[in-house]
């Protein structure tokens, strides 16, 4: 009988235990992501509109130093990959991590491989500060006609 209540009780922490791990991992990554984000914030200061291309230039401040860019995407409304090119870079298709502090940004590429470029676009940043997770911030949604947007974390 008490063989029977061990077997039980060890089952009991090991399910106990293996619910805990993922929840306190998902608090743990949301209280990152809100409180200790990557970029304080990110804005769009001149866009220039071509049928088949959008270019874009701006400011932002990047808050963490140990962060490494990992990925830089844009999409259309519908969730559609558009292809994002950092002009600025010296190679487009290269990621570069910047520095902490506020500092210029651009010009950027955004185009489609459908052909024309959806009015509007959502840019995303993925940074890894960790081994245990990546960090994605949505930096700006750009509308059609519109040239200075402030994002997000403050």
């Amino acid at each position: 009988m008490s063989r029977t209540y061990t077997t039980l009780g060890l089952i009991s922490w090991f399910l106990l235990i293996g619910m805990a791990i993922p929840t306190g991992l998902y608090a743990a990554q949301y209280f990152e992501y809100r409180y200790f984000p990557v970029m304080a914030w990110f804005s769009v200061n001149e866009t220039v509109r071509t049928p088949s291309r959008v270019y874009i230039t701006g400011m932002m401040r990047k808050l963490r130093d140990n962060c490494e860019t990992i990925g830089l995407s844009a999409q259309g409304p519908n969730g559609s990959v558009l292809t994002l090119k950092t002009l600025d870079s010296g190679t487009p298709d290269k990621m570069i991590s910047r520095r902490v502090g506020e500092q210029m940004w651009g010009p950027w590429e955004i185009s489609s491989v459908a052909g024309d470029v959806p009015s509007d676009i959502s840019l995303y940043v993925q940074h890894r500060c960790h081994f245990l997770w990546k960090q994605t911030t949505n930096l700006t949604s750009l509308p059609k006609n519109q040239a200075q947007y402030l994002v997000r974390n403050k």
